[in-house]
This record gives structure tokens, C-alpha cells and sequence, in this order.
């Protein structure tokens, strides 16, 4: 009774346009359409529809609807789901997407009703396709990050017919197995072992037993592909490597998504494919319009990948810098760090960046106050005004950082040249209520260089501060500087001979183990290419920090370029 009577004051709370609508087919179509405006509303980010955003009425084909209409609509059509026919079906599926207050309930129910279609209308010709199954499975891994059991035998009857699915098909499968986590981690059971089968049927349908489908897809399709087996986990390399090839022919056939998407499958399965790499460099700055992820997620991968591409890397960043204003802070935190990474120096780009760090300060998390100032001590870029800017913030936001970020910020200051006692002070404060037994080798090789060089430039900290502070100096002496002597160094000694020019090989200088030492105190290093920004031809913030502490320690260090040498 009490139910009867609830809806009967939701059906009076209705529009009168949806009063009128009787046929099934319609409400499906109106709440198709009343799905795609609101998804369109949402995703609008300009200030001045922020009115419309919040104006409850919608108009559809003269119709006026309101927000009780499409609560009333999604019951009525979850009540007839039975009833709708299999391109119906996908239609509600994509409408639930875009729709608020859709729960598992109503999926089940389209679910099932998908599952009755497949196997009691085998021998009817309007059936539901294995497509639309697909793109069902996909629209429900959209919404949800964990499967049903009615989803898991959709997925099950799909597979069955492999050889009927297309490229965009089967990325859809991908794509629901990656979200709903339906990977195999071991095989003790029975449920990992069907998960495994079902990832062994798709990599078959697509090798060159079961009919070499690769060939046959477009790129987009094979970035697709590829890209979802990597965040999977679970790679065929055969399959990889086959596809990989087969975009790097039809590269300049990808859009500009897709070359994102791409160079991170890339970095992921650390392929360093140097001519695919150089074809999307190339490619995006002739490109009209370049996602700003695209950008970020390219530079990532080649810093990632270590590979820098020098005769086409200007032009790329001459348009990041004109677009600098569009980067969201994910991404700009991600630019910053992969260029540090790179060792890619831009003066009017990070001109451009920094203003942008110091207008957006007050919205960065601590993670991404670690990757800005990361990257600007990778580069050497001392912005005296920027970093107070970044350390303020970080003070503030102290107690959100992890003890890596926090590391990685200290090592940054000494890198830079940087120091402040209050900010060191408290820095190492924080420092030491983490328990650092589990450092991994990167942060305790950080650590050592810290130590070393407050030790060194500035003793008069570790006289002012507390026994807690001070037996960080005492726990953290290891070496931080490991070099091999290179094939370039035997060049220099032939020709230090050749002018009867004394030398010493192997000498230590504090931490440091310079190529050679001459004159007891003249150290010469001969730097490669990692050493040095390829567009400028300026060295590192790690040398200018080696020069600064051998001049302390009264040495002249002098630099060679490997290239020039």
C-alpha cells in the first residue's frame, strides 16, 4: 500500500510529457536521450553554464522533462527489461552510464535479461549479438570495478565466440577484464583457471592460428589492444611485439589519443623503440590540436624509456610552452618531472612553468611539490623566489608526504645549493618519526648525499641541532657517487702522457672519484651525454653540485664534454 501510494506521488511529480508516453520504444528512446544531456551538462566546464548545470528541465523533440521523469523513466524501463529487444537493451545499458542513482540492482536485471537472449533465442536471427554483449560488459566495467556473477557468464558465452569478434569487441573485453580485475594470479583455483582460459582464448583468436585478426585492425585498434593487455598484466609477448610492429608502420595513421596511449604501453613494457618514438615526436607539434595528456604521457615515457630524442624534441616543447596554461596540475607536475628526467632544459617554457607553479600553489599536493622540485634540481634551475614559494607549501602540507617524497625533497635543496636552517630543521623533524629500516637503495643513496653535503657546506647545522637530528650524520656515511671508469678515460691518460703531464687514476676527492687528478689539486672529468641538457649543451644540477664541492674542498674541477672530447 505504502508503495502504491509513493508512486503514485512521483508519477503527480511528473511532467506532462511523460504522462503521454505509453510505448516502451519511447521511454527507451527519451531516456537515451535525456542520459546524453545530462552526461553533456556535467561534462561542461565553462563558468557560464554552471546556471544551466544546475536547471532541472530538459528538452528533447519539443518535450519538456524534468528530473522526476527520469527517476520514473529508469523504473519503468527497468520493470519491462525483459521485454526490450537486444538493441534496446545496449541502448539502456549506455543510458545507465551517464545516470546517477543507478545501482547494481538495475544491472543485474539488464544482465540477465542479456544472458536470457543469448541462449533461448539461439536460433532467432534478431538475437543479440556477441557485440553488444561486448559493449554491455563494457559499459558495466565503466560504472564498476568488481564483477557480478550474471556479468562473469556474459563474458563467459562471449569468449565462446572468438572468431565472430572484431577489434573494438574484443578491446571492450579487455577493457572489462582490466577493470573487474579478472586476472589470473595463480592457478590453485578454479576460478583463476577459467580467468586464465578466458585470456588464452582471446590471445589465440588473435594469433596467426586463429585466423591472424592483427593484420586485418586498424592502428587505433591495435593501441587499443595492447594497451589494455599491459594494464592487465598478463602479456603475450608474441602478440606484443607483432603489434608493436604493425603501429609503427601505420604511425602516421594514429591520432593523437592514440600516440598517448601508445608511448605509455611503451614505458610500461619498457620497449625502447626508438623509431616509433621518433615518428610520434615528429608527428604531434603538425598535428592542429594535441591533448594536453598526450603531451605529458609522451614526454613520461620517453623519461622513462631514457631516450631523447634531440633533432625533434624543440618544436614539441615550443608548443607545450604556448599551451602551458591548459595543463591541468596532474599534468604539469608530470612535465616538470619527466623533463628533469630528461635532462631537457627549455628557459622559456619553464619560465612559463613557473609562473603557472606559483599561481596554483595553494591547489598541489605534496606529491606533486616533490615531482617540481625534483625536476628543477635534475636541471639545475635555481629559482630562489619559486622554491620558497614550494617549501612554504610543503611546510604546511608536511604531514601528507611519504618519507621517499620526503627524502626527495631534501636531496633536491642540497642539489640545488639551497639551504635554510629552519627549513632543513623541521624537514628533518618530520624525517625522523618514520621508521627508515625499509629504504629502498635509492633513497638511502639520497640520504647519504644529504648528510655529506650539510656536513660540508654548512657544519654549524649539525652543532645547533638536537642528538636526534645529529646521529642521522653519523647513521647515513655511505658512498653515494659510484662510477666506472669509461673507455673515453683512456684516451685522456694517452694524451696526459704524450705531454709528460703527471696524473693520478683512482684518486679519492671526499666522495668523489674524478677520471684523473693532476697538480694535486685540478680534478678533470670527461662528462656523458646524461650529463648534459642536449638543446642547450648546459650541464646538470648533479655536475654544478660536484663542481661546488670540490671547490670547497680545494680542488678545480674542470669539465669535458664526451661529444667534444
Amino acid at each position: 500500500m505504502l508503495l502504491a501510494r509513493f508512486y503514485l506521488t512521483s508519477v503527480q511529480n511528473c511532467s506532462y510529457s511523460y504522462r503521454n508516453l505509453d510505448k516502451l520504444s519511447l521511454k527507451v528512446y527519451y531516456l537515451q536521450e535525456l542520459s546524453r544531456i545530462i552526461q553533456s551538462r556535467n561534462n561542461d566546464t565553462l563558468s557560464h553554464n554552471e546556471i544551466l548545470k544546475n536547471k532541472l528541465v530538459y528538452n528533447v523533440d519539443e518535450h519538456t522533462f524534468n528530473k522526476y521523469d527520469i527517476t520514473q523513466l529508469t523504473q519503468d524501463v527497468n520493470k519491462s527489461i525483459n521485454n526490450l529487444s537486444p538493441s534496446q537493451l545496449l541502448s539502456t545499458a549506455i543510458s545507465y552510464t551517464k545516470l546517477h542513482g543507478v545501482g547494481k540492482k538495475e544491472w543485474k536485471r539488464l544482465c540477465y535479461s542479456s544472458l536470457k537472449q543469448i541462449y533461448s533465442n539461439c536460433y532467432n536471427t534478431n538475437a543479440i549479438s556477441f557485440s553488444q554483449v561486448a559493449m554491455i560488459l563494457y559499459s558495466y566495467a565503466s560504472k564498476f570495478t568488481n564483477e557480478m556473477p550474471v556479468t562473469n557468464k556474459l563474458l563467459k558465452a562471449c569468449v565462446k565466440s572468438t572468431g565472430s569478434l572484431n577489434e573494438r569487441d574484443i578491446s571492450m573485453i579487455l577493457y572489462y577484464i582490466r577493470r573487474t580485475k579478472c586476472v589470473p594470479k595463480t592457478l590453485n583455483t578454479p576460478q583463476d583457471f577459467k580467468n586464465a582460459q578466458i585470456l588464452r582464448s582471446i590471445a589465440l583468436c588473435l594469433s596467426k592460428e586463429g585466423g591472424n585478426k592483427l593484420v586485418k585492425m586498424t592502428p587505433m585498434g591495435l593501441v587499443s589492444i595492447v594497451y589494455n593487455f599491459t594494464e592487465i598484466g598478463m602479456i603475450p609477448w608474441s602478440l606484443i611485439y607483432h603489434s608493436c610492429n604493425l603501429i609503427k608502420k601505420k604511425s602516421r595513421y594514429l591520432d593523437s589519443k592514440s600516440i598517448g596511449f601508445h608511448s605509455r604501453s611503451l614505458s610500461k613494457l619498457n620497449i625502447r623503440d626508438k623509431k616509433t618514438l621518433n615518428l610520434f615526436v615528429e608527428s604531434l607539434p603538425k598535428r592542429t590540436k594535441i591533448p594536453i595528456p598526450t603531451i605529458s604521457s609522451l614526454l613520461y615515457s620517453l623519461a622513462k624509456l631514457k631516450y631523447r630524442p634531440k633533432n625533434c624534441l624543440s618544436p614539441l616543447l615550443d608548443y607545450t610552452q604556448k599551451s602551458i596554461f591548459l595543463f591541468d596540475d596532474r599534468d604539469l607536475a608530470l612535465l616538470v618531472y619527466s623533463l628533469g628526467q630528461l635532462g631537457v632544459k627549455n628557459d622559456v617554457l619553464f619560465d612559463s612553468i613557473s609562473d603557472f607553479i606559483k599561481k596554483r600553489i595553494d591547489y598541489q599536493s605534496p606529491q606533486h611539490l616533490s615531482m617540481f622540485i625534483r625536476g628543477y634540481s635534475r636541471l639545475g634551475i635555481y629559482d630562489e623566489p619559486l622554491i620558497e614559494i614550494i617549501l612554504a607549501k610543503a611546510i604546511e602540507l608536511m604531514t601528507g608526504f611519504s618519507i621517499t617524497q620526503l627524502v626527495s625533497v631534501l636531496d633536491s635543496l642540497v642539489v640545488l645549493g639551497y639551504f635554510d636552517h629552519s627549513v632543513f630543521s623541521r624537514l628533518l623533524e618530520h624525517f625522523c618519526t618514520f621508521h627508515s629500516e625499509d629504504l629502498p637503495e635509492y633513497s638511502i643513496n639520497q640520504l647519504n648525499r644529504i648528510m655529506y653535503s650539510i656536513r660540508l657546506q654548512n657544519p654549524e647545522f649539525i652543532l645547533n641541532s638536537p642528538s636526534y637530528i645529529t646521529s642521522l650524520f653519523d647513521q647515513y656515511q655511505g658512498v653515494f657517487m659510484i662510477r666506472d671508469l669509461k673507455d673515453s678515460s683512456d684516451s685522456l691518460f694517452r694524451c696526459l702522457k704524450q705531454l709528460n703531464v703527471e696524473y693520478e687514476i683512482g684518486r679519492k676527492v671526499g666522495p668523489y672519484v674524478p677520471d684523473t687528478v693532476i697538480d694535486g689539486n685540478m680534478c678533470i672529468d670527461i662528462l656523458s651525454k646524461g650529463s648534459v641538457c642536449p638543446l642547450t649543451g648546459s650541464f646538470l644540477g648533479s655536475v654544478n653540485m660536484t663542481e661546488r664541492h670540490m671547490n670547497i674542498l680545494g680542488y678545480k674541477y674542470i669539465k669535458i664534454r664526451k661529444e667534444e672530447w
